[in-house]
């Protein structure tokens, strides 16, 4: 058994879509139950009073806090008949240990419409040592396969560039993410390294669920059988917990799956993966 000491969580939340109040208790007790050390989030939503991440911290403990909002907050506005005008949809990592500084980007586009995608590092500092931890949330549109490969490669710049200074004794660092992209897929191959070569030199990142999910489940966290889902899309797996090549992965699961009844927390499924990185 692979001693693990940081659990991590990646789950999509999807921002205020559908019943949104009736759901954050839901995605509350599944954070709390899980039992994370450190919780990536994507689709979180803030507004001038309150914010989710700081009652998801207040909930589960992890109080210290880093967030990104989204750079174009009025194409998220725009999706809701009733959005509040300081509504924010972004990015944010809960964490048991401190958060020593942060670091945020915003991702290429295309040139029009403008996505304002970010990506947001936060170094944690773990009780073995400084931990490089990034979320981020990769365009959507199927078509832009491309569009996410420079993403990616965007994401491991600001990785590089995060680690170039702590030495050989620096954590693996740790990528989550709703990337909107399967494994085969030719952003995630590189990202890996392991079917092409990386953007960065012998900088390449595990997928914790290929290594230690369970075998006979596809680990599908974009679901037909989640009733949140659009009729008409197939199963795939698109969310991540991924870890740099000196670190090691015991453990991985899904989060937020609800199959006797309508209850789902989100439209994405959660991964968290037990890590030693």
């Amino acid at each position: 058994m692979i001693d693990a000491d940081c659990r991590v969580l990646s789950w999509n939340l999807w921002w205020r879509f559908g019943d949104w109040q009736s759901r954050q208790p839901l995605i509350a007790a599944a954070i709390t139950e899980v039992g994370a050390d450190i919780v990536a989030l994507q689709e979180s939503w803030r507004t001038g009073e309150t914010a989710q991440s700081r009652h998801l911290a207040d909930v589960t403990g992890l109080d210290h806090v880093a967030w990104s909002p989204n750079r174009q907050p009025d194409r998220w506005r725009s999706r809701l008949d009733d959005a509040p005008d300081d509504l924010d949809c972004g990015l944010t990592i809960l964490s048991r240990w401190p958060i020593r500084e942060t670091t945020e980007i915003e991702l290429p586009n295309e040139p029009w419409p403008p996505s304002g995608r970010t990506a947001l590092a936060a170094m944690i500092e773990h009780p073995r040592g400084l931990l490089p931890v990034v979320t981020t949330h990769l365009e959507p549109h199927a078509a832009r396969s491309a569009l996410r490969v420079e993403q990616l490669n965007a994401v491991a710049e600001l990785v590089h560039e995060l680690t170039g200074g702590l030495g050989t004794d620096a954590l693996a660092p740790i990528v989550c993410g709703d990337m909107n992209a399967e494994p085969h897929s030719d952003e995630m191959r590189r990202f890996s390294g392991l079917q092409t070569a990386p953007h960065i030199t012998d900088q390449a990142f595990q997928d914790s669920w290929n290594i230690a999910g369970d075998g006979n489940d596809p680990g599908w966290t974009w679901r037909k059988d989640c009733p949140l889902v659009p009729e008409g899309n197939p199963n795939a797996r698109i969310d991540y917990v991924l870890v740099g090549l000196r670190g090691r992965v015991a453990s991985a699961e899904l989060v937020g799956v609800r199959s006797s009844d309508d209850a789902w927390p989100s439209d994405h499924a959660g991964i968290v993966a037990d890590l030693r990185p």
